[in-house]
């Protein structure tokens, strides 16, 4: 036919060149690649070597077709080959990781495997289970376990009496770990137990809201006077006051819930009290002078976190006169919670102005929601007046450093009227730099945080380090340049997901900022 004699030749193809450099390459690369091929695989690519004794302006149709098809066949062919072959090596790397998995332990000394056992056990509720699920592997698993007594020094609740004597004697002399948590247990027989090993005890935990039962069973045991000697840690976030009696020369660190006598130590390192709901009553069995009154007791604590879940009466029922205060010297640390709302009035700011730490170098403030459905409710919080309740005056914390402030969307903070002079309201961001000179690291999360910075009249900025706003959606240019022109030693502006600022005034940002600049857009962006 004609058609086997149209030669493809530099006169009747436009882009010879191109075609010809292709036809260059595919030659290439066959008989270099055709040189690596093990023989058992070379037969499947033979029909590539013809290419060397080729003209590309010999070829014609009937040249040129059935090689495309041949070789598009023959390629599906080796893509189920390919196909076959990742399946069978992904079985066999499977396969090989855990042969060499055992291969390896089966290896190691047994000083090694006790060392990786010593990491993985830890006292708290879930990694005690490690020594457990250890015990149970193997023989010689079980001989290691056996030979470190401090995995055995946590006792559970929900464990048999049995389970408990073994735990006892393989910890040998080990301090002990007590943990309780209400989990269908039997309080009856497992305090009993522990009870006759107080003077090991090193940390006691119960950390859950046990029944009314278990409250009295608690009591009823744990509630007398009992010599602690070594305990230096002790949670309690039941409503059984039972540690009231215990005398605890050693103890460090409390975490529980604040009521009448509830802690009789002055010993403290750090504590982490929850101000209870049952506080906000007709009569109130204690309230925040109670609180500073504590604290005053204490004067070692270097961190102190409270979390507030209602609003908390100034003194309880039959009060006190309204002023006490507490003096910390030692307090670098404090952390306060709002779980479910903005739960502040003149009580708590009385608290706040009667609560004196000069070394105070760190400043957390968290409001939380605890039920995204009331949304209303926590808007109608009261949240304009935090700026005055937590900074009533310029240096109330002379040293501090570090101010972290986090709110859930659902809290709104709009400028207040009360803590300024003039007619203009100022906003939290405003009263917090304008009253803590010392400032260096500001760290802000709260898209409700309002921060109008055109109202703000000019007046000297802490010397500061670092700033990250994050996901602070009110937040504007206007309010960051005003920042970054008086901010002459800032090292570092952190943005992050702040959909007010938009990605041309960032991207801006970081040629003039250049390193010291670090954020990352976010989905929606405001021009």
């Amino acid at each position: 036919m004609w058609i086997d004699n149209d030669r493809l030749n530099a006169t009747n193809v436009p882009n010879w060149g191109e075609l010809a450099e292709s036809f260059r390459r595919m030659r290439e690369y066959c008989t270099e690649s055709g040189t690596k091929l093990i023989p058992e695989h070379s037969s499947a690519y033979a029909s590539f070597q013809h290419w060397n004794s080729i003209s590309l302006d010999h070829l014609t149709w009937s040249s040129v077709y059935p090689r495309l098809r041949a070789h598009k066949s023959a390629r599906d062919q080796l893509l189920l080959k390919l196909q076959q072959s990742d399946a069978v090596i992904s079985f066999l790397q499977m396969s090989c990781n855990i042969l060499i998995l055992r291969r390896g332990i089966h290896d190691l000394p047994n000083e090694v495997l006790a060392k990786i056992f010593e990491e993985g056990y830890s006292p708290d509720w879930e990694g005690s289970k490690f020594v457990d699920t250890v015990f149970h592997v193997c023989g010689r698993f079980r001989q290691i376990a056996l030979r470190m007594p401090h995995l055995w020094s946590t006792l559970r609740s929900y464990q048999t009496v049995e389970g408990l004597s073994h735990f006892v004697h393989r910890s040998k002399q080990c301090s002990l770990t007590i943990n309780v948590k209400n989990r269908d247990v039997i309080l009856q027989s497992f305090l009993p137990f522990i009870i006759a090993h107080v003077e090991r005890w090193v940390r006691f935990r119960c950390e859950y809201p046990l029944s009314a039962a278990d409250n009295e069973c608690i009591l009823s045991i744990l509630g007398r006077q009992l010599y602690l000697p070594n305990l230096t840690s002790l949670s309690n976030l039941s409503s059984s006051p039972f540690q009231s009696n215990w005398i605890m020369p050693r103890l460090l660190h409390y975490l529980g819930q604040a009521q009448p006598n509830f802690l009789p130590v002055t010993s403290l390192v750090s504590c982490a009290l929850h101000l209870r709901e049952q506080m906000h009553s007709s009569n109130p069995d204690y309230g925040l002078e109670d609180v500073l009154a504590f604290l005053d007791d204490n004067k070692c604590p270097k961190h102190l976190t409270l979390t507030l879940k209602t609003i908390i009466p100034g003194y309880s029922w039959g009060g006190r006169s309204n002023g006490k205060h507490a003096y910390l010297p030692h307090l670098t640390q404090l952390s306060i919670h709002w779980d479910g709302g903005c739960y502040i009035n003149d009580d708590f700011g009385r608290f706040i102005r009667n609560l004196h730490l000069p070394d105070l170098r760190e400043l957390s403030l968290e409001f939380s929601a605890i039920d995204p459905d009331g949304l209303f409710d926590f808007i109608a919080d009261p949240t304009e007046d935090i700026a005055e309740v937590m900074f009533p005056v310029t240096n109330h914390f002379p040293a501090l450093h570090t101010l972290k402030f986090v709110a859930d969307p659902y809290f709104l903070f709009s400028p207040s009227s009360v803590t300024s002079t003039a007619n203009d309201p100022e906003d939290l961001l405003e009263v917090v730099l304008k009253r803590n000179p010392t400032l260096k690291d500001l760290y802000v999360e709260a898209s409700g945080l309002c921060c109008p910075s055109y109202r703000w009249n000019d007046f000297e900025l802490p010397r500061l380090r670092t700033i990250h706003f994050k996901y602070c959606d009110r937040i504007r240019r206007q309010l960051v340049d005003w920042i970054l022109d008086r901010s002459n030693e800032l090292e570092t502006l952190k943005v992050e997901g702040c959909r007010g600022l938009s990605e041309s005034y960032l991207r801006g940002l970081k040629d003039r900022m250049e390193d010291r600049l670090d954020y990352t857009s976010s989905f929606y962006q405001c021009t």
